[in-house]
Protein backbone atom coordinates (compact mmCIF):
# COMPACT_ATOMS: atom_id res chain seq x y z
CA UNK A 1 0.00 0.00 0.00
CA UNK A 2 2.94 2.13 0.82
CA UNK A 3 4.16 2.03 -2.67
CA UNK A 4 0.48 2.25 -4.74
CA UNK A 5 0.71 4.84 -7.47
CA UNK A 6 -0.05 8.24 -7.29
CA UNK A 7 -3.59 7.72 -8.23
CA UNK A 8 -4.36 4.74 -6.01
CA UNK A 9 -1.97 6.63 -3.43
CA UNK A 10 -4.83 9.49 -3.03
CA UNK A 11 -7.23 6.74 -1.79
CA UNK A 12 -5.18 6.89 1.79
CA UNK A 13 -6.27 9.06 4.16
CA UNK A 14 -4.48 10.22 7.20
CA UNK A 15 -6.76 8.32 9.25
CA UNK A 16 -5.15 4.88 7.44
CA UNK A 17 -1.59 6.37 7.47
CA UNK A 18 -1.55 7.35 11.07
CA UNK A 19 -2.93 4.23 12.22
CA UNK A 20 0.09 2.81 10.12
CA UNK A 21 2.55 5.06 11.99
CA UNK A 22 0.82 4.08 15.24
CA UNK A 23 1.49 0.08 14.00
CA UNK A 24 5.10 1.13 13.58
CA UNK A 25 5.67 3.02 16.24
CA UNK A 26 4.16 0.43 18.53
CA UNK A 27 6.04 -2.43 17.22
CA UNK A 28 9.96 -0.02 18.15
CA UNK A 29 8.11 0.41 21.47
CA UNK A 30 9.14 -2.91 22.22
CA UNK A 31 12.02 -3.51 20.81
CA UNK A 32 13.28 -0.07 22.94
CA UNK A 33 11.68 -0.97 25.88
CA UNK A 34 13.65 -4.71 25.70
CA UNK A 35 17.29 -3.20 25.34
CA UNK A 36 17.31 -3.72 21.86
CA UNK A 37 17.66 -1.63 18.57
CA UNK A 38 16.41 -2.00 15.02
CA UNK A 39 19.05 -0.53 13.24
CA UNK A 40 17.93 -0.94 9.79
CA UNK A 41 14.59 0.05 9.48
CA UNK A 42 13.13 1.54 5.88
CA UNK A 43 10.25 0.60 4.45
CA UNK A 44 11.00 -2.14 2.77
CA UNK A 45 10.91 -3.85 6.39
CA UNK A 46 7.42 -3.06 7.18
CA UNK A 47 5.54 -5.86 6.53
CA UNK A 48 1.35 -4.82 5.68
CA UNK A 49 -1.06 -7.25 6.08
CA UNK A 50 -4.59 -6.83 5.10
CA UNK A 51 -7.03 -7.74 2.48
CA UNK A 52 -7.33 -3.67 1.76
CA UNK A 53 -6.69 -0.65 2.85
CA UNK A 54 -9.11 0.03 5.14
CA UNK A 55 -7.68 -3.14 7.17
CA UNK A 56 -4.36 -2.69 6.95
CA UNK A 57 -1.69 -3.96 10.06
CA UNK A 58 2.04 -2.70 9.81
CA UNK A 59 4.52 -4.49 11.42
CA UNK A 60 8.41 -4.33 11.47
CA UNK A 61 10.29 -7.15 10.23
CA UNK A 62 14.11 -7.94 9.95
CA UNK A 63 14.85 -7.26 13.70
CA UNK A 64 18.77 -8.35 14.27
CA UNK A 65 19.35 -10.36 10.76
CA UNK A 66 20.63 -7.97 8.63
CA UNK A 67 23.15 -6.27 10.71
CA UNK A 68 25.88 -6.92 13.45
CA UNK A 69 25.38 -5.49 17.02
CA UNK A 70 27.31 -1.79 16.86
CA UNK A 71 27.50 -2.03 13.03
CA UNK A 72 28.63 1.41 11.87
CA UNK A 73 28.44 2.58 7.87
CA UNK A 74 30.72 5.40 7.39
CA UNK A 75 31.10 7.55 4.10
CA UNK A 76 34.19 6.13 3.20
CA UNK A 77 32.03 2.48 3.18
CA UNK A 78 29.85 3.60 0.88
CA UNK A 79 32.00 4.90 -1.71
CA UNK A 80 33.08 1.02 -1.40
CA UNK A 81 29.69 -0.19 -1.33
CA UNK A 82 28.89 0.90 -4.52
CA UNK A 83 31.63 -1.53 -5.88
CA UNK A 84 30.04 -4.50 -4.71
CA UNK A 85 31.52 -4.77 -1.09
CA UNK A 86 29.12 -5.56 1.90
CA UNK A 87 30.51 -3.04 4.31
CA UNK A 88 27.71 -0.71 4.63
CA UNK A 89 24.21 -1.84 6.00
CA UNK A 90 20.63 -0.16 5.60
CA UNK A 91 18.74 2.07 2.87
CA UNK A 92 21.25 5.29 2.57
CA UNK A 93 18.46 7.59 2.75
CA UNK A 94 17.31 5.95 6.15
CA UNK A 95 20.16 5.88 7.95
CA UNK A 96 21.29 8.83 10.08
CA UNK A 97 24.01 11.26 9.58
CA UNK A 98 25.66 10.01 13.17
CA UNK A 99 25.91 7.01 11.58
CA UNK A 100 27.07 7.73 8.38
CA UNK A 101 29.92 9.20 10.17
CA UNK A 102 31.31 6.48 11.64
CA UNK A 103 29.03 5.65 15.19
CA UNK A 104 27.26 2.78 15.66
CA UNK A 105 23.06 2.38 15.28
CA UNK A 106 20.99 3.13 18.57
CA UNK A 107 17.45 3.99 19.53
CA UNK A 108 18.47 7.57 18.26
CA UNK A 109 18.72 6.16 15.02
CA UNK A 110 16.03 4.41 14.86
CA UNK A 111 14.11 7.37 15.24
CA UNK A 112 15.74 9.29 12.41
CA UNK A 113 14.62 6.56 10.26
CA UNK A 114 11.10 6.93 11.10
CA UNK A 115 11.18 10.68 10.82
CA UNK A 116 12.08 9.66 7.17
CA UNK A 117 9.63 6.88 7.30
CA UNK A 118 6.96 9.55 7.88
CA UNK A 119 7.72 11.60 5.20
CA UNK A 120 8.02 8.61 2.76
CA UNK A 121 4.07 8.05 4.22
CA UNK A 122 3.24 11.57 3.48
CA UNK A 123 4.77 12.10 0.14
CA UNK A 124 3.70 8.28 -1.28
CA UNK A 125 7.17 8.67 -2.81
CA UNK A 126 10.53 6.78 -1.66
CA UNK A 127 13.60 9.71 0.06
CA UNK A 128 15.23 11.14 -2.62
CA UNK A 129 14.08 8.74 -5.43
CA UNK A 130 15.41 10.90 -7.98
CA UNK A 131 18.89 11.11 -7.05
CA UNK A 132 21.91 8.17 -6.76
CA UNK A 133 22.08 6.82 -3.03
CA UNK A 134 25.33 7.35 -3.33
CA UNK A 135 28.63 9.18 -1.10
CA UNK A 136 27.52 12.44 -2.55
CA UNK A 137 24.21 11.95 -1.14
CA UNK A 138 25.67 10.87 2.47
CA UNK A 139 28.13 13.95 2.56
CA UNK A 140 24.63 15.76 1.63
CA UNK A 141 22.83 14.16 4.30
CA UNK A 142 25.78 14.75 7.06
CA UNK A 143 25.29 18.32 6.38
CA UNK A 144 22.10 18.77 7.05
CA UNK A 145 20.08 17.73 3.83
CA UNK A 146 17.02 16.21 4.31
CA UNK A 147 13.98 14.94 1.96
CA UNK A 148 11.17 16.72 2.29
CA UNK A 149 7.32 16.61 2.87
CA UNK A 150 5.36 18.27 -0.71
CA UNK A 151 3.75 21.48 0.33
CA UNK A 152 0.05 20.81 1.52
CA UNK A 153 0.72 16.93 2.05
CA UNK A 154 0.50 17.09 5.82
CA UNK A 155 -0.09 19.28 8.01
CA UNK A 156 2.11 21.28 10.25
CA UNK A 157 2.34 19.35 13.37
CA UNK A 158 3.10 16.41 11.49
CA UNK A 159 5.90 18.12 8.87
CA UNK A 160 7.70 19.59 12.19
CA UNK A 161 7.19 16.32 13.99
CA UNK A 162 9.07 14.20 10.92
CA UNK A 163 11.93 17.27 11.62
CA UNK A 164 12.09 16.95 14.90
CA UNK A 165 12.93 12.87 13.86
CA UNK A 166 15.55 14.06 12.09
CA UNK A 167 17.56 16.30 13.61
CA UNK A 168 21.26 16.19 13.51
CA UNK A 169 21.46 16.38 17.08
CA UNK A 170 20.48 12.58 18.04
CA UNK A 171 19.52 13.69 21.77
CA UNK A 172 17.25 16.65 20.32
CA UNK A 173 14.86 13.24 18.80
CA UNK A 174 12.09 12.94 20.21
CA UNK A 175 11.97 9.31 22.12
CA UNK A 176 9.95 6.32 20.73
CA UNK A 177 7.51 7.13 23.82
CA UNK A 178 6.48 10.27 22.66
CA UNK A 179 5.80 9.26 19.60
CA UNK A 180 3.78 6.17 20.92
CA UNK A 181 1.73 9.15 23.03
CA UNK A 182 1.50 11.89 20.19
CA UNK A 183 0.52 9.38 17.48
CA UNK A 184 -1.89 7.63 18.70
CA UNK A 185 -3.62 11.00 20.32
CA UNK A 186 -3.34 12.52 16.63
CA UNK A 187 -5.37 9.29 15.55
CA UNK A 188 -7.94 9.62 17.80
CA UNK A 189 -8.42 13.36 17.18
CA UNK A 190 -8.88 11.79 13.32
CA UNK A 191 -11.66 9.43 14.39
CA UNK A 192 -13.72 12.27 15.69
CA UNK A 193 -13.93 11.06 19.32
CA UNK A 194 -12.41 13.97 20.71
CA UNK A 195 -14.39 16.77 18.72
CA UNK A 196 -15.81 18.87 21.60
CA UNK A 197 -11.97 19.42 22.02
CA UNK A 198 -11.23 22.84 20.02
CA UNK A 199 -7.41 21.52 19.92
CA UNK A 200 -8.37 18.14 18.97
CA UNK A 201 -10.75 19.44 16.42
CA UNK A 202 -7.73 21.73 14.72
CA UNK A 203 -5.39 18.62 14.50
CA UNK A 204 -7.91 16.81 12.66
CA UNK A 205 -9.01 19.83 9.95
CA UNK A 206 -5.59 19.80 9.26
CA UNK A 207 -5.41 16.15 8.52
CA UNK A 208 -8.19 16.40 6.50
CA UNK A 209 -6.93 19.29 4.31
CA UNK A 210 -4.10 17.51 3.74
CA UNK A 211 -6.18 14.57 2.51
CA UNK A 212 -7.81 16.92 0.23
CA UNK A 213 -4.86 18.58 -1.25
CA UNK A 214 -3.71 14.46 -1.86
CA UNK A 215 -6.41 14.43 -4.00
CA UNK A 216 -6.76 17.54 -6.01
CA UNK A 217 -2.93 16.63 -6.96
CA UNK A 218 -4.32 13.27 -8.28
CA UNK A 219 -6.71 14.54 -10.19
CA UNK A 220 -5.00 17.40 -11.77
CA UNK A 221 -2.22 14.38 -12.51
CA UNK A 222 -4.98 12.68 -14.01
CA UNK A 223 -6.50 15.12 -15.78
CA UNK A 224 -2.64 15.79 -17.40
CA UNK A 225 -2.63 12.19 -18.38
CA UNK A 226 -6.18 12.52 -20.39
CA UNK A 227 -4.80 15.36 -22.51
CA UNK A 228 -1.95 13.89 -23.32
CA UNK A 229 0.41 15.60 -21.29
CA UNK A 230 4.10 14.27 -21.96
CA UNK A 231 5.02 14.08 -18.57
CA UNK A 232 6.00 10.24 -17.32
CA UNK A 233 5.37 11.25 -13.87
CA UNK A 234 2.15 12.23 -11.99
CA UNK A 235 3.43 14.63 -9.84
CA UNK A 236 5.62 17.69 -10.27
CA UNK A 237 9.02 17.10 -9.99
CA UNK A 238 9.24 20.29 -8.43
CA UNK A 239 7.42 18.94 -5.95
CA UNK A 240 10.19 16.57 -4.17
CA UNK A 241 12.30 19.21 -2.61
CA UNK A 242 15.61 18.16 -0.60
CA UNK A 243 16.24 20.37 1.93
CA UNK A 244 13.56 21.22 5.36
CA UNK A 245 13.44 24.90 5.66
CA UNK A 246 15.13 25.99 8.52
CA UNK A 247 12.15 27.04 10.72
CA UNK A 248 10.69 23.64 10.26
CA UNK A 249 13.75 21.52 11.28
CA UNK A 250 13.67 22.84 14.87
CA UNK A 251 11.35 20.39 15.69
CA UNK A 252 7.57 20.64 17.28
CA UNK A 253 5.42 18.69 19.94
Amino acid sequence: FMHSSPRSFAQFQWSQKLWWLCDIISNLYIIHKEGQVHGNLHTGNILQTGDDYRETYSSISDLGLNIPADSTCSISTIAKSRQGDNLCYGVLPFIAPEVLQGNPVNKYSDIYSIGVLMIEIANGKPPFHDRAHDQELANEVCKGRRPTIIEGFAPENYVNLAAHCCHENPLKRPTVKHLSMILPHWHQCMSGKFNANAKCKEIQQGFLRADQKVLEKAEYGQRMEQMGSSSSDEWDTDDFGSDYGSESSEGSE
